[in-house]
């Protein structure tokens, strides 16, 4: 871990963006290059320990800001050894251990997850020139412990909540703005071929017509929009990129809404979507 954070460096990758230059997109890159933000950081951790045998899952940290614009997020990895998955944040060079354990004893995000202080758990490389700039600059490297209603991913299995902005007409629309742009299974490789769905509230003074608009379609299964009482459904063989028009009758504004894919077994199938929009109930 403490190899890959020295080695690629979040401030690289953000010059090489500054000036336009060709971002690195995998574990080879990143090393030649020497940049990376998190989720490089992450992978190429993971891409290391699979060569020397270990299984490694992705774990993805969403949590909203006070408009979408600043919603955050984080990805870190784990590996499983001694019959149990441990949890490393690459990024901040740092595992978490429960008091009074061996030095080997190192958690799982849900333990972590569910322990009361996990902040004092962390056992972190204070060296790393990143964490130190970080903390000087007064942000916390470790918010996604703590943040109210953070959303987890793990092995790319679980929920993203996302937020509405109200249009001036009153429409309401929804942007995975820093967040997953998809839902379903995008991978069958074992550990990391969770299925992704989105929850959808508030929404109190629209109508039950939506319109998702799609940027890709892949795999086998059916595009699935559920509440309590009601679900809209269509296989991914009819579907294109473009406007897809959903159907759900009156909405409750207590409703919650899911927007995901079911597939067959653990077939890949998945749906990308740029934004999804309610339209305001004539007044």
């Amino acid at each position: 871990m403490n190899y890959v954070q020295s080695r690629l460096s979040p401030l690289n990758y953000s010059l090489l963006a500054r000036e336009r230059q060709r971002l690195p997109a995998k574990p080879e890159e990143y090393l030649d290059t020497g940049a990376a933000l998190c989720n490089g950081q992450a992978e190429t951790f993971r891409a290391i320990l699979s060569r020397m045998g270990y299984r490694t899952r992705r774990v993805e940290f969403y949590w909203p800001g006070e408009t979408p614009q600043q919603n955050q997020g984080h990805i870190g990895a784990e590996v499983f050894y001694s019959q149990q998955w441990h949890f490393f944040d690459v990024t901040w060079g740092t595992y978490f251990r429960r008091r009074d354990s061996g030095t080997d004893q190192v958690m799982s995000v849900a333990d972590l997850l569910q322990a009361k202080t996990p902040r004092k758990l962390a056992v972190t490389n204070q060296s790393d020139l990143w964490l130190q700039q970080y903390v000087n600059s007064g942000l916390s490297p470790f918010e996604y412990l703590t943040a109210s209603d953070c959303d987890v991913l793990v092995g790319q299995e679980g929920t993203v909540r996302l937020r509405p902005t109200v249009l001036e007409n009153g429409d309401m629309e929804f942007k995975q703005i820093h967040k997953p742009k998809y839902v379903g299974r995008m991978s069958t490789l074992a550990d990391n071929d969770g299925s992704l769905q989105y929850r959808i509230s508030g929404l109190s003074g629209v109508a039950g017509h939506c319109t998702v608009h799609i940027s890709g379609v892949q795999g086998h299964g059916v595009f699935i929009v559920r509440s309590a009482n009601q679900e809209f459904r269509m296989p991914l063989t009819r579907l294109q990129p473009g406007k897809t028009e959903v159907e759900l009758g009156s909405i409750d504004p207590a409703d919650q809404l899911t927007f995901g894919v079911i597939a067959q077994g653990r077939e890949r199938g998945y749906v990308g979507i740029s934004s999804i929009r309610f339209d305001a109930v004539p007044r």
